[in-house]
């Protein structure tokens, strides 16, 4: 019979992070491995490309038929935060700045609350 290996995946969630997941299945009885491992649904993966195959004996002893696809899991940009402050300028003042930057379109925020650059510490 002929083999029909389904898969589906999931990304990383952020940079950096090994949580992305490879879903596999296949008709015909056939074996699945990724990267030459047994597949197992479990697992989380990385960044990066995976080859997943599913193969089974073929009609003569000692063939193997095979469907095999390539999927690449992808994550986020890193996030850069660049930050810089001053004091206050006396005691008990309230006139300390934070500045603060950060790259692809992370939302900042101070002890939780949105980041505002004209707020005065």
């Amino acid at each position: 019979d002929d083999i029909v290996l389904t898969t589906s995946y999931t990304n990383v969630t952020c940079h950096g992070e090994d949580d992305g997941t490879i879903t596999a299945s296949a008709t015909g009885g056939a074996t699945i491995t990724v990267d030459g491992v047994a597949y197992d649904a479990t697992k989380k993966y990385g960044p990066g490309m995976y080859t997943v195959r599913a193969e089974a004996a073929g009609g003569n002893q000692g063939d193997v038929c095979f469907e095999e696809t390539k999927i690449t899991i992808s994550e986020p940009d890193d996030i850069v935060l660049t930050t810089s402050y001053t004091n206050v300028t006396c005691h008990g003042e309230d006139d300390g700045t934070i500045t603060a930057s950060a790259t692809g379109g992370a939302t900042i925020t101070v002890d939780g609350v949105a980041y505002d650059a004209t707020k005065k510490y």
